[in-house]
């Protein structure tokens, strides 16, 4: 009785228990009820991994179009950490006639933006490991390095 897959713990369990059965019955220990309780196992075992490919199919549309969505909300995310980046640089803080006073607020309104960007990677990185591409978050993570750098040059 053996459905044993490489990557799957639970059938090397469940034929780990068989063996065992199978020594005990061989010396006269074991009972039938152990072995139909067994044999009852591997049948739910059976049945699981088959109901577990079904839906795995059945959901495999939603998941893939789920995929892009995030893929492309990424992809939203970076134009958009690029385009602050750019208009960043055109507020009044880089130039040297603001005064210190305004530019430090300024500044601190820039890094409560940026800490929003950064909550938005978060929740866009955690989708992007869920759905195997977490590389996917890494530029915009770059982006927001580069954002705090010029904040802290400034």
């Amino acid at each position: 009785m053996r459905v044993y897959d490489e990557n799957d713990s639970t059938s090397l369990i469940l034929d780990q228990l068989d063996e065992s059965l199978k020594f005990l019955q061989n010396n006269g220990i074991s009972k039938d009820k152990e072995i139909k309780q067994a044999k009852k196992l591997f049948d739910d075992w059976t049945s699981l991994k088959k109901l577990a490919k079904d839906v795995k199919k059945q959901i495999a549309p939603m998941v893939n179009d789920e995929s892009k969505r995030n893929a492309s909300n990424i992809n939203r995310h970076e134009e958009d950490l690029k385009t602050y980046i750019t208009m960043m640089k055109k507020r009044h803080f880089y130039r040297y006639d603001t005064g210190r006073e305004a530019s430090l607020t300024s500044l601190e309104l820039v890094n409560s933006e940026i800490a929003n960007f950064i909550e938005k990677t978060e929740q866009l990185k955690y989708n992007a490991i869920k759905f195997e591409h977490p590389q996917a978050i890494e530029a915009s993570q770059v982006k927001i390095l580069e954002c705090q750098n010029e904040v802290g040059i400034m």
